[in-house]
């Protein structure tokens, strides 16, 4: 069966149409396989593109529905391929945006972008392990404490002003909340590509089969989301 070509831009959405079609192909396969997203997930039940609940939510460029069957949770995604951690903060619309979700019952909220810088990475991982086993109000007691990294990143994760009043503002509520995923692709030595390929090779019976595949799976998600 002959390929079909990938829509042009013009009919696509957003600047980063290329990177968002490749990371929803790497979602569907992941629900294809069965396989989870991120190690510590739960299995993928459906994906979700654009989905704009009354203008509402912000953060939905991805929803991803997960279940162990015993449990169901609901991912709200911004997918950015541009460089995001700018002066160690998080970008200040995505902040509103993530705490918008949170305010609409989400059950998690996920930045995925090509790449965090290296003096960002070790610092932020820190606060999202930390934000996961300690409360909101002992951690925010610790962040005086910690390096000029830590801070930002914390600074940059406050509600902005207007939330709602019964609403637990705490920086350490999001981070409890959040995820950041590195997928790279669309860079000159993608890993993830590679890696998406030879996931591709090993779900076929004939592993040459595999960049048709990859280029399907595309297709399929930039028909999906326009």
């Amino acid at each position: 069966m002959k390929s079909k070509p990938l829509p042009p831009p013009s009919a696509r959405a957003g600047a980063g149409f290329r990177y968002e079609d490749q990371v929803g192909a790497f979602f569907a396969f992941c629900l294809l396989t069965e396989r989870p997203v991120v190690l510590g997930l739960s299995p993928l039940l459906r994906i979700d593109f654009q989905l704009d609940e009354g203008g509402q939510l912000g953060v939905d460029d991805v929803v991803l529905t997960l279940s162990d069957g015993a449990e169901t949770l609901r991912v709200f995604l911004s997918l950015r391929s541009g460089q995001q951690f700018r002066s160690n903060r998080f970008p200040a619309d995505f902040v509103g945006a993530a705490w918008a979700v949170l305010g609409n019952g989400a059950d998690l909220v996920g930045l995925i972008t090509r790449d965090v810088p290296s003096t960002v990475r070790p610092r932020l991982d820190e606060l999202l392990n930390e934000a996961r086993v300690q409360t909101p109000s002992d951690l925010a007691q610790r962040i005086p404490a910690g390096g000029t990294t830590r801070k930002s990143l914390w600074a940059s994760l406050e509600a902005p002003a207007g939330m709602k009043a019964d609403l637990d503002t705490n920086p350490g509520r999001l981070l409890s909340r959040l995820m950041v995923i590195e997928l790279d692709f669309g860079t000159v030595a993608s890993q993830h590509e590679v890696e998406a390929l030879r996931r591709c090779g090993e779900a076929l019976r004939d592993p040459l089969h595999a960049d048709a595949l990859w280029h399907e799976l595309q297709v399929l998600v930039s028909e999906v989301r326009v």
